[in-house]
């Protein structure tokens, strides 16, 4: 048994939404991976993670399995990417109303840039999560998960 083609198993037609998804986790992952190399503190003997970067450290890795996931298809990859992508806008959000029920307007930021960017995050957040949960996009991962790759069998062909 051969594949019609070598790269025809890998060859995934994948929705524009579902480009934008997997550009939203690459680029998290360019931003924690230039801010990791920012405060790493390089001696000959030993290389220091600062303690609050391990969660980020974290978050960052399982967005690599997130990108894996989402450019293979997979239903676990989907679920992950709404997991992280959730509790990225609910952390923006718990922020907000953390500083809004205790008054500590001096916690935000008054600068327009990291405002852009925390609304970003939410939107973007909240993008990945409505958009990964619409019906449409949960068949098409199931649907494609259980069809087995086109096979052609050379037997079958030369006795025609």
């Amino acid at each position: 048994m051969t594949y019609s083609s070598p790269r025809a198993f890998l060859q995934i037609n994948r929705p524009f939404g579902l480009n934008v998804v997997l550009a939203y986790f690459v680029t998290y992952i360019c931003l924690i991976s230039f801010r990791l190399l920012v405060d790493l503190d390089f001696h000959l003997y030993r290389l220091i993670v600062q303690p609050y970067r391990v969660a980020e450290l974290g978050f960052g890795l399982l967005s690599v399995l997130v990108v894996v996931g989402l450019k293979r298809m997979r239903e676990w990859g989907r679920v992950l990417a709404i997991i992280l992508a959730g509790v990225n806008a609910v952390s923006v959000i718990w922020f907000y109303v953390t500083v809004l029920f205790f008054g500590a307007w001096t916690l935000v930021p008054h600068q327009l840039w990291p405002n852009v960017k925390v609304l970003l995050t939410l939107g973007l957040g909240v993008y990945v999560v409505w958009y990964l949960s619409q019906p449409i996009i949960r068949r098409a991962f199931r649907h494609l998960n259980t069809l087995p790759p086109t096979v052609t069998d050379e037997s079958e062909s030369a006795c025609d």
